[in-house]
């Protein structure tokens, strides 16, 4: 498994994902059967507070209390996306490992000059979204129990009932509920809500930072196919040219790999985005709180990283051509022959392939921004 030091690429990222069983450690590997046991534990553990939201929906139907429903949704949709990528994740955790392992192998084509500076960013970025979406849990569940006097006014006014004061939808067969057990509900809620949010919006994340990583090697690519014809000696004009051709192989190899990476893990959020954060606006909308807020942003702010890192891969790539062009190829026509197959490969440049919706851009980022307000307007009626 790859393991970065400090400052290396996807340092922070693979760090968090690792605290919470997601990418086993070289010592780990060591006790595979262990680790697997733990994290399955984990999972299986933290994985009750989505059958809560269930059961809580199942009995508002039941009682015909359709009212009540909003946060029920949010719960089940968005934990539901979150535990889906988590295990996804962790299911291709090799294959994600081999893709940051090439990405940060310069052995063979050289280190791009801002290569460091960026690694150093994205791992001062990831440290933020992760700490986000983790204070964003705390700050969730606190807001959740302070706004217990609007439950309690809720429930009279609507004739239902409800355990206020607690994190995501509960159902209790009484009115009344022991502080202690009430608490241990609490502390069970925040601690399996923080296993799947903030790891799952990591994971969003990681094709931004591949994408990131790869611009920059496109770049220096660029600069090389930009002077491989400025010396004279025909042989040396020969082996530059050989060398940017399979870095260019190399790139796309690496840009198609995240692309799969990208499609098999977060495809689904082209069209699961939309619902979720339809269902927030909902929730937002019939009972304004600060906790909706804040997870609204970072779901939006997680879609927002992998349609952004799709239009980099897909501008990049197809911006090689650009730097051939450039070039001095006109002082040697002969081999500038060879520069055809390099300019028609660039003019079909690689994507991020969601399901059903085309492939993650800006363009897909507005769709589903139009699509959320659709669901929204449908909710709201």
């Amino acid at each position: 498994m790859y393991e970065p030091k400090k400052d290396d690429m996807f340092y922070m990222t693979v760090k968090f994902l690792r605290l919470l069983y997601l990418y086993p450690s070289d010592s780990q590997q060591r006790h595979l059967g262990r680790y697997y046991f733990l994290s399955g534990l984990i999972r299986f553990v933290s994985s009750f507070v989505l059958l809560e939201c269930i059961i809580h929906t199942t009995m508002s139907i039941k009682n015909n209390n359709y009212f009540d429903l909003t946060e029920d949704i949010v719960g089940i949709t968005g934990l539901t996306n979150s535990m889906i990528l988590c295990v996804k994740f962790q299911v291709y955790a090799k294959e994600w490992s081999q893709l940051f392992k090439d990405l940060a192998d310069t052995s063979k084509f050289g280190e791009p000059k801002e290569l460091r500076k960026i690694s150093i960013k994205m791992n001062l970025y990831s440290f933020l979204y992760s700490a986000y979406c983790v204070v964003g849990v705390s700050i969730y569940a606190l807001v959740k129990m302070l706004e217990k006097g609007n439950c309690e006014k809720l429930n009279k006014e609507k004739n239902i009932q409800n355990i206020c004061g607690i994190v995501a939808p509960f159902w209790w067969p009484h009115n009344n509920i022991n502080t202690l057990f009430k608490s241990l509900i609490i502390f069970y809620q925040v601690y399996s809500i923080g296993v799947y949010v903030p790891p799952s919006a990591t994971i969003c994340f990681l094709p931004w930072e591949c994408a990131k990583i790869l611009s920059v090697k496109i770049d220096h690519l660029k600069t090389l196919f930009l002077h491989v014809f400025d010396c004279e000696d025909l042989a040396q004009k020969k082996k530059r040219l050989q060398f940017c051709i399979l870095y260019h192989n190399e790139i796309l190899r690496l840009a198609e790999e995240t692309r799969e990476r990208t499609r098999i893990n977060v495809g689904q959020l082209s069209i699961v985005g939309a619902i979720v954060m339809s269902c927030i606006g909902n929730q937002m909308l019939k009972q304004y709180s600060v906790g909706a807020l804040i997870h609204l942003a970072g779901y939006l702010v997680a879609v927002y990283f992998i349609c952004e890192a799709g239009q980099i891969i897909k501008n990049d790539t197809e911006s090689v051509s650009d730097s051939i062009w450039s070039s001095r190829w006109h002082t040697d026509l002969k081999l500038s022959k060879d520069l055809k197959i390099v300019i028609q490969r660039s003019q079909k440049p690689v994507t991020l392939t969601s399901y059903l919706l085309g492939d993650f851009d800006y363009g897909l980022l507005i769709v589903i921004i139009k699509t959320t307000y659709s669901y929204l307007t449908l909710l709201t009626r």
